[in-house]
């Protein structure tokens, strides 16, 4: 049953594993990672906000 249905399956899994990426979107991709993996888009664009404080490792902790 599930080999017949597996003939017939054109989901996404399918166009996956039967048709290459397309050269734009593998481009878009690239440039959005090049982007964001940046200082410039990992302060600005994503919203960056610095953590307030100091770390203080002998903090006490109400048990």
């Amino acid at each position: 049953m599930k080999a017949e249905e597996a003939k017939h399956n054109f989901g996404a899994r399918y166009i996956k594993q039967n048709y290459p990426p397309h050269y734009f979107t593998m481009m878009r991709q690239l440039t959005l990672w090049g982007y964001f993996s940046s200082k410039e888009g990992m302060t600005k664009a994503l919203r960056y906000i610095e953590t307030p404080g100091r770390y203080d490792g002998a903090f006490p902790i109400k048990r």
